[in-house]
Order: C-alpha cells, then sequence, then structure tokens
C-alpha cells in the first residue's frame, strides 16, 4: 500500500511539473529536467527508507546490502515507468494544446511574410513614383548651365540661385548607397538650400527659424525625407508673413529629432501633402527603419506641425 501510494503520488506530481514547465506560453526544459531528477531523488529515497526499514533483520550485512540494491533498481525502474506513464497522460490531455500552439505559429509567421510583402509592394510603388518624377537628367542640368551663363549676365545673386537649384536636383537624382542611405550632413546641406532659396524666390521678411543642434558627423540617413518636409513648408506654408521653425536635434546617442512648424495658406496652390507625399515617406521609413521611427504631423489653428524621430 505505501510504495502504491508513493507511485500513484508520483504519477500526479509529475503532471502538475509537466503542466508549470510545459504549459505556459514558453517551454521551460531546464526546470523540467531539475524537478524530474528532484522528484526522482526524493521518491526513491523515501522508497529505500522503508526498504531498509523492512529488511532491518538478523541477517548478514552483505546479505542485506545486496537485497537494498535488488530493491534500489527496482524502484528506480517503476518511478520511471510512473514518470513515462504520467508524460504519455499529460501529453494526451494537452494535445490540443499542443496543436492550437502550431497553428497560432504558422498563422504568426503567414502573418509577419504578409506584412513583410505588402511592405515590399508599397516601397516598390513609392520607388515607382519617384521614378516617374525623375526627367532626363542630362536635359535638367544642360538646361540649367545654359540659363546661369545667360543670367550671370544680368544678376550674379539670381545665378548663384540657379547654382543652388542645381545642387538640389542633382542630390535628388543621386543614387544612395547600397544600404539606401547617405551622410545626414549632406541632407542638412540641401535643406540649407532649399531655405536659402526659397528666401531668395520669395524676398520675404518673415523670420525662418533654422537650428541644427548635435554634430551630424558619422551618422547617415535614408536620403529626400527631411528635405521633402522641408519643401512642404514652403510649399504649403505662408511663411510670407509668419515665422517658419526648422529644428533639427541630434543626441550623443544617435537619436535623431526633426521639427517643423509653419503657417498653413489660405488657398494653397498645391494638393496638401497628406495622401501620397506623407505615405512615400512612410513607406520609405518603415522599410528602412521599422519600428524604431515615429512619425506624427497636426494642423491646428492654422498651423501645422511634424515631428519626426528617427534612431539612426
Amino acid at each position: 500500500m505505501i510504495f502504491y501510494t508513493l507511485n500513484i503520488i508520483l504519477f500526479y506530481a509529475h503532471y502538475k511539473v509537466l503542466g508549470q514547465t510545459l504549459g505556459g506560453q514558453q517551454n521551460k526544459y531546464l526546470q523540467l529536467i531539475f524537478w524530474a531528477f528532484a522528484e526522482l531523488t526524493v521518491f526513491i529515497s523515501i522508497k529505500l527508507y522503508f526498504d531498509f526499514f523492512y529488511l532491518y533483520t538478523e541477517r548478514p550485512q552483505d546479505d542485506k546490502w545486496l537485497k537494498i540494491k535488488q530493491l534500489a533498481a527496482l524502484d528506480l525502474y517503476r518511478s520511471l515507468f510512473f514518470i513515462g506513464l504520467s508524460s504519455l497522460y499529460w501529453t494526451a490531455s494537452n494535445i490540443s494544446n499542443y496543436e492550437r500552439k502550431a497553428k497560432e505559429s504558422a498563422i504568426k509567421q503567414l502573418t509577419a511574410e504578409r506584412d513583410a510583402l505588402a511592405l515590399q509592394t508599397r516601397l516598390a510603388r513609392s520607388e515607382n513614383a519617384l521614378l516617374r518624377q525623375q526627367i532626363n537628367p542630362h536635359l535638367i542640368f544642360n538646361s540649367l548651365n545654359f540659363i546661369h551663363s545667360t543670367v550671370y549676365r544680368v544678376s550674379e545673386k539670381a545665378a548663384e540661385t540657379v547654382i543652388m537649384l542645381t545642387d538640389i536636383l542633382r542630390f535628388s537624382m543621386e543614387s544612395a548607397e547600397e544600404d539606401g542611405k547617405i551622410p545626414l550632413q549632406k541632407e542638412i546641406d540641401q535643406i540649407d538650400n532649399l531655405i536659402t532659396l526659397n528666401r531668395s524666390r520669395f524676398k520675404t521678411t518673415a523670420p525662418i527659424d533654422s537650428i541644427v543642434t548635435g554634430s551630424p558627423a558619422g551618422h547617415r540617413i535614408i536620403p529626400l525625407v527631411l528635405t521633402t518636409l522641408v519643401e512642404n513648408v514652403f510649399k504649403h506654408g505662408d511663411f510670407i508673413e509668419h515665422h517658419v521653425k526648422i529644428h533639427l536635434d541630434l543626441s550623443a546617442e544617435g537619436l535623431l529629432s526633426f521639427h517643423t512648424l509653419n503657417r498653413v495658406t489660405a488657398q494653397a496652390p498645391f494638393p496638401r501633402m497628406k495622401s501620397t507625399g506623407l505615405e512615400n515617406i512612410r513607406t520609405r521609413l518603415d522599410y528602412a527603419y521599422g519600428d524604431t521611427y515615429q512619425l506624427q504631423t497636426t494642423e491646428q489653428d492654422g498651423w501645422f506641425r511634424t515631428k519626426l524621430n528617427i534612431a539612426l
């Protein structure tokens, strides 16, 4: 009765251990091995104690210890048998859970593959939209060189503006490196060109608060994200009479924070960059940075604000 009771207790104890180690979200195999070894140690020790108590007779010492060894082997065999039986019973009871977990894992994998494929499709569409906007570069640059040579005779300042425009166009058509990124300083230089070009173009006296804090040296970014946001400021913003903010802050850890603020024109001559422009930017950021960036755009009381944070 004592030994059968111990075997039954071992059966349910191991069933409980299996539920605690393999029944959760994560399988804890090391804990299972530890507790299984502990079970065997405890229950075999108890059985050997009763074996020794049962054989405590006037037999010769050698004969008694030989019998103990034989019983120890039998105790080990029976303990392993009940542990195995408990494992089979637990597996049969939880086979549906394993099937459910396997299906959930397969669904998650398929969902991840679907999302990756959708992102690649969106990126391809975004890149195609950019390609459609690119006219033959030789035609553009040759024409701008002709315009520069002609305008220079009339106004040296106007000719410098043509050079800035040429630099901006060349930058937009340049190929990035293999990972799709360029030095951050190049992007900042084009922002400065856009600001200078629009100051000269519209002859505005309103302040354009452009600030760069932190050192961009050694940091890289995908091109035409910051410049597109700045271009949107001048395309849709009323900066003739209202101030504009363009702030870029780069921490020592490489966290870039970019912020623009502009007054919205009453009737913008161009469609507001809500769908195609921002959608292309978000697609490229999703593909390049995943979850390591945040882009927010808000419009309130006639002011349009963008906030972009990227871990470079």
